[in-house]
């Protein structure tokens, strides 16, 4: 088992007060390891950072002895998302690149480039032409062959499918799994914007935002017990979010921003206390308080006993349905079960939701209790 250790990572570009990472710290291990965030979380510049490609202050090491600042001298072999073909060379040229300058001998180079071009399926049009010349997707497909084509003890990909079309994003991200498992002891490092792409990596995810590092962990662990509201909100876009005050009972009320009401009602009951909160928060000191309320589709049922919501429209996100309700005050998501339709009234009821600090995000759930 390989590990590559970060430690304290911290970037700044052009010395700007803001850094760019934040004192990040990971482990990856072999295998596939995935680093998440949305456009500047700060993903690309940990690649870079990984690869030797930019200044950093922290510590990298690998299988605990610290490792050389240059890319060649680290024996990675990395795809960010430029590509870096040679726009003007022909994709045979390229993708024999790597084992060129590696003196590979001429004939070991060609079946190599000939197995990996098969596996990728790699054929005359995309060898003989030059990337110039070549539309988005294959020029992606020969990169991602050319970063395969040799042992390395480290590989890098930097969302290098983004900006494809969904079919073949998902074609070659496939080709991607499949081409890991050639390499076992290889660490492999996978940055992206899309989640479905992260909960396929063996290892744990990192999840940045903002140049701060949230977590890394098992997408499992991350998805039913989110340390942070940013990565409930990733795995679930469909959730819904309430500022609420906890009651001394653990019941739920509804924080408004009405300037006509009094004093003493600042505050009214959620849903008409449709629900209570279950499981423990990790401070008592929370109660009282406002916090974050997140309620996920999967926690709203139909109970005849409820609170009346209007059916107002539907959504899909890949092969699951969501409906949109709403009333006067408030809106949610439920599944779909193909048993509604527009204009619907049903009562609906919730059940227990995630819980986070209003200032900074954290969960106040001990979900080692819940």
């Amino acid at each position: 088992m390989n590990t590559l250790k970060l430690k304290n990572i911290t970037h700044n570009y052009f010395g700007g007060e803001r850094p760019t990472l934040n004192s990040v710290s990971a482990t990856f291990e072999s295998g596939l390891n995935c680093i998440f965030g949305l456009s500047e979380s700060g993903k690309s510049t940990l690649a870079k950072v990984i690869c030797g490609i930019e200044k950093f202050e922290g510590e990298i090491f690998l299988n605990d002895n610290p490792i050389a600042t240059s890319i060649k001298e680290k024996d990675i072999s990395a795809l960010l998302w430029d590509m870096g073909l040679k726009k003007h060379r022909t994709g045979n040229y390229n993708l024999s690149y790597p084992l060129k300058i590696r003196k590979v001998p001429p004939v070991e180079a060609n079946a190599k480039c000939k197995a990996i071009a098969r596996f990728f399926s790699i054929g005359g049009a995309i060898l003989e032409n030059t990337p110039f010349h070549l539309g988005k997707g294959e020029n992606a497909r020969l990169a991602l062959a050319r970063a395969f084509i040799r042992e390395s003890k480290i590989k890098v990909f930097d969302n290098p499918f983004a900006g494809l079309p969904t079919t073949e994003r998902r074609e070659l991200f496939d080709l991607f799994i499949k081409a890991c498992s050639m390499y076992p002891d290889c660490i492999i490092i996978y940055a992206t914007d899309d989640i479905d792409e992260a909960c396929c990596a063996k290892n744990k995810i990192l999840f940045l935002s903002d140049g701060y590092a949230l977590a890394q962990d098992y997408f499992i662990n991350l998805e039913n017990k989110p340390p942070h509201i940013d990565i409930k909100k990733s795995f679930c876009p469909f959730g819904s979010i309430y500022p609420v005050k906890l009651t001394a009972d653990c019941n739920f009320i509804l924080h408004t921003e009405n300037p006509n009401l009094e004093e003493d009602e600042e505050y009214i009951p959620l849903f008409a206390n449709a629900f209570k909160f279950k499981g423990k928060l990790i401070d008592d000191s929370y109660l009282g308080r406002i916090v974050n309320a997140f309620i996920t589709p999967c926690r709203v049922i139909q109970r005849e006993n409820g609170i009346k919501f209007e059916v107002k429209g539907f959504l899909r996100k890949g092969k699951e349905g969501f409906v949109l309700l709403e009333n006067e005050n408030n809106y949610l998501y439920i599944k779909d079960t193909g048993e509604m339709k527009i204009g619907d009234l049903i009562s609906i009821a919730i059940t227990s939701p995630y819980l986070f600090d209003m200032v900074n995000g954290r969960s106040i759930l001990n979900y080692e209790e819940n």
